[in-house]
Parts: C-alpha cells; sequence; structure tokens
C-alpha cells in the first residue's frame, strides 16, 4: 500500500505488528511536522512538533549524510526506502526506518514519512538481539585472529632476523659495521610494520582530508618504498566526499587489504587504484600485474574475506578476476542507497 495515497492515520492503522512503533513526518528540510505520542516521548524534541524541530538533530552526526542520500534517493523514486539510522537520545538507539514520500496536490513542499522499530533497545526480540550479539562477537573475533597472523607470521619472523644479526655482532668482526646496518635496517622494518599495524586497527580520519586526501597519502607512502609503480585514478571529488562517512572508511579498509596483499604475495610491477561514482554506486577497482593466482584451488584468506564482508555489508558485490601469471583485478560495486546491514 502506497503510503502517499492514505493520511497518517489511515495507514498507520493497517499495521499489524504489535510492537510499538515510531511514526513521523518530515519536510523537505528536515523538520518535525507531526510524530505520534511513542516518537515524541521517546526523543523528548527540544521544542514541540508545532515548533517545526529537526529531525536531523535527533539523528547521529554520522548517520546523517547516510540520512539526506536516503532521502534524495526516495525523492526519486515511487517505492519505500529502508535505511538503519541511530538517533541519539539519554542513549543511541539503532532504528530501522522504513521512508516514504508523502504527495498531495495541495502541498507546497515535498514530505517524507518515517516509521521504526528498535534495532537495539527496547523492542529488540531475542532472536535479533542474539543476531546482532554474535555479529559483534564474530567480527571481534576475527579481528583478534588477523592481528594474531600479523604478529605472528610478519612481525615475529622480521624481529627473529634481527635477532641472528644482533648475535653476530663483536668489535672484532670484520664486517661489523655491516651486519650492524642490516641489524638496524631490521629493526627500523620491525617498527614501521608496528607502525603500520597499529595505524590499521584506529579508525582513519576522514573527516577533514576525506577519502580522497586518505587515499592518495596511501599512495604515496607505497611509493616512497618504490616496490612497483601505483596511481590513482577517481571521479570528482565532490561526488565521493558525500558518501556516507561508514561507506568512506569502508573503501578505505578494502583497499588497505588488497594494497597489503599485493604488497605482500603479488610482485607486481604495476597498480592501479580507480574510484568512480556512476549509475547510482560506487566502484572501486584495484588492479595489478603481478603473478596472481589460481581462485578456484587457492583458499580464500582473511584478507580477501574481509573484503568480501566489507562490500556485502551494503549489499555490494565483489568481482574477483585472477590467474597464475595473469596479475589481480578486485571490482567492489556498492549501491549509493543500499539498506545497511549492521
Amino acid at each position: 500500500m502506497n503510503a502517499s495515497e492514505l493520511n497518517i492515520s489511515q495507514w498507520a492503522s493497517t499495521l499489524k505488528d504489535e510492537k510499538p512503533f515510531y511514526l513521523a513526518v518530515i519536510d523537505q528540510e528536515g523538520r518535525l511536522t507531526f510524530t505520534n505520542s511513542y516518537f515524541y516521548t521517546s526523543f523528548q524534541p527540544v521544542q514541540t512538533p508545532g515548533a517545526q524541530s529537526s529531525f536531523f538533530d535527533l539523528v547521529h552526526e554520522c548517520d546523517r549524510p547516510l540520512l539526506k542520500e536516503t532521502l534524495a534517493a526516495c525523492s526519486l523514486g515511487e517505492d519505500a526506502t529502508t535505511a538503519e539510522i541511530r538517533i541519539k537520545n539519554d542513549r543511541l538507539r539503532w532504528i530501522k526506518w522504513e521512508i516514504s514520500r508523502i504527495r498531495k496536490p495541495e502541498d507546497r513542499c515535498e514530505r517524507f514519512l518515517f516509521l521504526g522499530y528498535d534495532i537495539v533497545g527496547e523492542g529488540l526480540d531475542s532472536k535479533e538481539n542474539r543476531y546482532t550479539s554474535g555479529a559483534i562477537i564474530k567480527a571481534q573475533e576475527q579481528e583478534r585472529v588477523r592481528i594474531g597472523h600479523e604478529l605472528h607470521d610478519n612481525i615475529n619472523q622480521i624481529l627473529t632476523s634481527g635477532q641472528l644479526y644482533l648475535n653476530l655482532l663483536d668489535t672484532g668482526l670484520e664486517n661489523f659495521q655491516e651486519v650492524k646496518a642490516k641489524a638496524l635496517e631490521i629493526v627500523n622494518l620491525a617498527i614501521e610494520e608496528i607502525r603500520n599495524l597499529s595505524r590499521a586497527m584506529v579508525m582513519p580520519d576522514l573527516k577533514m582530508g576525506g577519502l580522497v586526501s586518505s587515499i592518495r597519502e596511501l599512495v604515496n607512502d607505497l611509493r616512497f618504498v618504490r616496490l612497483f609503480n601505483i596511481r590513482f585514478v577517481h571521479s570528482s571529488s565532490d561526488d565521493i566526499e558525500i558518501l556516507s562517512q561508514h561507506k568512506k572508511i569502508t573503501l578505505f579498509r578494502i583497499i588497505q587489504e588488497q594494497t597489503k596483499n599485493i604488497v605482500k604475495y603479488s610482485t607486481a610491477k604495476n597498480v592501479e587504484i580507480s574510484l568512480h561514482c556512476c549509475n547510482n554506486q560506487v566502484r572501486l577497482i584495484i588492479r595489478d600485474d603481478g603473478k596472481g593466482f589460481d581462485s578456484q584451488t587457492t583458499r580464500r584468506g582473511l584478507g580477501l574475506s574481509n573484503i568480501y564482508e566489507r562490500t556485502q555489508l551494503y549489499n555490494g558485490k565483489v568481482m574477483l578476476t585472477t590467474a597464475p601469471g595473469k596479475g589481480c583485478s578486485v571490482i567492489v560495486n556498492i549501491p549509493l542507497n543500499p539498506t545497511i546491514r549492521y
């Protein structure tokens, strides 16, 4: 049933779900023009709805870009759009909203109908609670495993090599300075690897420089070590930077994962990173001309699994093209206005 064909009371009365629901109407500027009592008593806007308090003031800062994207998509389409957005009160609440455009001949401006249910917090049934808790635990465990692999397989091996060179040091050694220089080089490499691991564990700050600037910094770091030639091409920064903060961080994480894979395994000479917004989707392509691998027989490692899982969070898709001696291409397509799964 199309919400635009009914008045608010009629549409609300057709709902069969017995859980409490939030109901609100906002105009194109985000001002609240109507709320049901459950919405108002739960979120207690500073002003009364009659004074047209802002819905955006109730939304968590990180989710406001997503809300604006969703409203823009809703304006262009006839169907209801869903989005999971955090609302601020005495605590944060994850709420799943179904958003529909209200169109009436007498309306001078566009309005939107919001119908919402709690995802985390009051009204959450035990099945959803178990799913959410399980997803968080799974993500934490995967991160622990990844860090453990990095410490054991990479940093531990570097430090072991450094220890061997330090054991050789003796003031009477003929090539003392050469061994000392090599030991120092290995220690510095270990320091750099720990720094990179620490940086990867911390959410990147994309608020000041933005996603494009962060990718450029990563590319410049790779150029500095001269492992391969690398170039970064992208569409308008304005188009990219309007993406939600969560989506930009996800794209940056994917680039981090795949460039790390290229450094460790590919022996590539040339790498290209491409990021474009077009056809209602954002497309990220990371190509290298390295040794490649057989995707049918090679087990998908943690790095590639992370890329798939991060993309699927936004209902996106990953296309992997590779073969022995043919390099590797990872293409990530994420809808600009997806329903996010948490």
